[in-house]
């Protein structure tokens, strides 16, 4: 599970990096993936990523409450993107491709980085 996590937050860590340093590379890559891709197979990785992190908040007594936050917040997302509405998940989808500004996904990149080195700090 350490490995799972370290893997992960360095995953998380070389995204938050690409988002802050390449938004429009990655706002391109983002349109092209959102519009190709099928919703309800995309609702598995979220879902099951959720799930090996709540799995994984029983062996981190010290990242429980974080790894559980995220774990619940990625199965909800997994369920969302299964059972929701698919014209208003695509209007999401849409936005976060097309709509939000250059400063949002800068933000949401920041973010992003501080959760991988949060998670990488407390694994390793």
């Amino acid at each position: 599970m350490r490995m799972f996590l370290a893997v992960f937050s360095l995953v998380w860590i070389a995204f938050g990096t690409m988002l802050i340093l390449y938004t429009d590379k990655v706002r391109s890559f983002w349109r092209k993936l959102v519009t190709k891709a099928d919703i309800r197979k995309l609702a598995a990785l979220p879902f099951s990523f959720g799930l090996v992190l709540l799995i994984g908040c029983a062996f981190h007594t010290e990242l429980f409450w974080l790894l559980f936050i995220l774990g619940f917040l990625a199965v909800s997302k997994g369920v969302y993107l299964y059972f929701g509405s698919l014209q208003q998940i695509r209007n999401l989808l849409e936005w976060w491709a097309t709509g939000a500004s250059e400063v949002t996904l800068r933000l949401w990149g920041i973010i992003t980085l501080l959760l991988g080195i949060t998670v990488f700090s407390y694994v390793l």
